[in-house]
């Protein structure tokens, strides 16, 4: 059987037509090279070089025979590309992602083991009406989406659950309190995003903080978290704003106080895949799932 590195062997010495520099050009003995050449010949029962002459020169076989190896290891180097382009579209090949606020430092937690598998996540944010509008649209392969109507929808798996807490200004009375009571935020004020912006925090809040949702008064709207932050510990009156124990909860700043709420107040968050990737790549959506409920 003739090998692979035999006929490289070959192809260097016919190029340079002589053995030695072969040898030298191939980092291998001139021996090596020899017995290399003796075998080929052996197994194709002809002469390849004259070998009267000082210089190794080729016969009319030998010219022939390198003709017909150069093509044979030109199909075998088109080979190794095509198997390692094909590995390298499989590695380059993820996941379009969508995710709310709160979720990053779980999501880049569960992108880390996903990259073992050789599944990458392209990581975006948006409201949930616009993840549920990219899932529906194919702009986006999976979101994820917190709160009783997510599960309702079809395919949704539930991954985790989100807990909220309670930030608040200095002039709160729960300010540097571990935990914070929720009758100390039913009589003051709270930053809040409105209802269409995020549905499922709002009813939350007015269902599980509230026992009557018209008592619930919003000082002011919940934008960014710095700006919201920003206008709450400037404020003399007693303020605070729910947000998720996530990013924004372990960040510090400066006149914000976050703690738990007493009691925990809790969202589930689902994983919605959209209908493409069910059926074009089920199984890095399984994977996905797996990493997300295992996080």
């Amino acid at each position: 059987m003739i090998e692979i590195k035999t006929l490289e062997i070959f192809l260097a010495a016919a190029q340079e037509e002589n053995f030695s520099r072969a040898a030298e050009k191939l980092f291998l003995p001139q021996s090596v090279v020899s017995e290399h050449i003796k075998r080929l010949e052996r197994e194709l029962g002809v002469q390849l070089f004259d070998r009267s002459h000082r210089n190794a020169q080729l016969t009319a076989t030998g010219r022939t025979a390198t003709t017909l190896a150069l093509a044979v290891v030109k199909d075998l180097d088109a080979l190794r590309l095509g198997v390692k382009n094909s590995q390298n579209t499989r590695q380059t090949t993820g996941l379009r992602l969508v995710i709310g606020k709160g979720m990053a430092q779980k999501v880049a937690h569960i992108a880390s083991r996903l990259r073992a598998d050789n599944i990458f996540l392209h990581i975006t944010e948006a409201e949930p009406a616009q993840r549920v509008a990219m899932i529906e649209e194919g702009r986006a392969d999976a979101a994820i989406l917190r709160g009783r109507r997510a599960s309702q929808m079809d395919h949704a798996e539930h991954v985790w659950d989100d807990i909220v807490v309670a930030a608040v200004n200095a002039a709160h009375p729960s300010f540097g309190s571990p935990t914070i009571a929720v009758q100390s935020l039913q009589n003051t004020s709270l930053a809040l995003v409105p209802r269409r912006g995020n549905p499922m925090l709002v009813d939350l809040i007015s269902k599980q903080v509230f026992t009557d949702s018209s008592a619930m008064r919003r000082a002011l709207p919940f934008t960014s978290t710095e700006i919201t932050f920003a206008q709450m510990a400037v404020s003399d009156e007693p303020l605070w704003a729910p947000i998720y124990l996530g990013y924004e909860s372990e960040h510090t700043y400066e006149g914000i106080w976050s703690a738990p709420i007493e009691p925990t107040l809790r969202l589930p968050a689902y994983l919605l895949p959209s209908a493409q990737a069910r059926a074009t790549n089920q199984q890095s959506i399984d994977a996905l799932l797996k990493a997300c409920q295992h996080i």
